[in-house]
């Protein structure tokens, strides 16, 4: 079996609504090893929650988290994911700008 390891997902999702960050693709299994969440406005606190599958409070793995202005998040997750799988962010406001990144590895 090979193994990628890859950034899987970094932008900007929409603000006001659930984004698909990344999906597993068939026959794969993924390992999300870090992702990273930056509030890219200089002067006013923005939030994102994050989910595995769904976007309803069962599917969350964060709650909503709150972030200063310019401010930098990491979790470190070692999550896997099988085939088929998502994982989601909700940004909130609708003028909000957050830029999320998903790091990890493919194994097919």
């Amino acid at each position: 079996m090979a193994i990628a390891y890859k950034e899987l997902y970094l932008a900007e999702p929409a603000a006001g609504t659930t984004t698909t960050l990344y999906t597993v693709p068939a026959s794969t299994e993924t390992t999300i090893s870090v992702i990273t969440l930056v509030n890219n406005d200089s002067s006013t606190s923005q939030t994102v929650k994050l989910h595995i599958g769904g976007s309803t409070a069962a599917d969350q793995i964060t709650g909503e988290i709150t972030m200063a202005a310019n401010q930098t998040t990491h979790f470190h997750l070692g999550l896997t994911l099988e085939a088929a799988n998502d994982i989601r962010a909700t940004i909130g406001a609708t003028n909000q700008i957050i830029t999320v990144g998903v790091f990890g590895a493919e194994k097919s």
